[in-house]
């Protein structure tokens, strides 16, 4: 039977270092469970403890621009060997001879420098046959800050992560996720998504934190799924790029659109001025990358 443990791949960010350098520990485990419309669901995943609950996104990691970063991957986790990964972050193995695709077996560690160079959110994630591992729950967020806290010179800035995501729970059945698939090439398995969701919530219960007044409303938007979004912004809305090192399609002409691809990510700065207006909606639509058709598409209450 298949045992439930919550912990997965943990992240703890530790106050350790190793040759001077900050250290964030990552523990890996391949079972756990979430709960989607009163509904257990297998999950693989990140947490910050052993015994800790999965999330999906993961546990959010956090550096500030020229820290010196390394990751311990430590993979506890039995079966398949696995790695960690940052997409548009540049990593490399701190044993220069071993290279970043050298797989992680049962018990052993990894270490991995980051470059922290460029400011935003990114998705973490193990690419190992992709994307059976992202879809099982291997993914979450880390942001890395300016290093001169602009952001901080606003009287009243929110700050939100809205990671999105599908679910299939044909892929998340016991006899798949406990088969070994190896490291090598591409899991194929029809995909037919039931749930689309940000932060393992509905899109409809998803809430903007923070808004009184004239507050400023950072939004980190992340695409942990397999499906295009498109998210598309009131015209009341003055929606800016916070960082220009993303290459993510973001219209202003007319409207405030941005476009998704898989794993792709971008980070928003928004105002609006229109406080006398209760029924202002974000659009966020999932478009299935083969058909290019909008599968889902649902709304988020801008409340205040």
């Amino acid at each position: 039977m298949y045992k439930l443990l919550n912990g997965l791949f943990g992240l703890i960010l530790l106050c350790g270092s190793i040759h001077g350098q900050e250290e964030l520990l990552v523990i890996g485990r391949t079972t756990g469970e979430i709960t989607i419309d009163n509904k257990r669901l297998n999950v693989f995943g990140f947490t910050n403890t052993l015994s800790g609950q999965v999330t999906l996104p993961g546990v959010k990691l956090e550096a500030n621009v020229g820290d010196s970063m390394v990751i311990d991957f430590w993979n506890i986790s039995q079966g398949d060997p696995h790695i960690i990964s940052i997409n548009g972050i540049d990593m490399e193995r701190v044993d220069d001879e071993v290279p970043n695709t050298e797989p992680v077996y049962h018990m052993d560690h990894a270490y991995y420098h980051i470059n922290t160079d460029k400011p935003g959110s990114y998705l973490y994630y193990n690419p190992f046959n992709y994307p059976f591992n992202v879809q099982a729950g291997m993914f979450g967020v880390m942001i890395i800050n300016p290093s001169d806290n602009t952001m901080n010179d606003e009287a009243n800035i929110s700050d939100n992560i809205w990671c999105s995501f599908e679910v299939d729970t044909l892929w998340h059945k016991a006899e798949i996720l406990e088969k070994e698939k190896g490291v090598d090439g591409k899991f194929v398995m029809k995909y037919d998504p039931q749930y689309f969701l940000i932060n393992s919530l509905p899109i409809h219960e998803i809430e903007v934190n923070g808004l009184e007044g004239e507050d400023v409303v950072i939004l980190r938007l992340l695409n942990a799924g397999q499906y295009i979004n498109e998210i598309i912004f009131p015209d009341q809305f003055d929606v800016k790029q916070l960082y220009e090192n993303k290459e993510v399609s973001f219209n202003t002409d007319g409207y405030n659109k941005v476009i998704l691809n898989s794993m792709e990510s971008i980070d928003l700065k928004i105002e609006h001025h229109d406080h006398n207006n209760n029924d202002l909606k974000i659009q966020y639509n999932f478009i299935n990358p083969d058909s290019q058709k909008i599968e889902f598409t649902d709304l988020i209450k801008w409340n205040e």
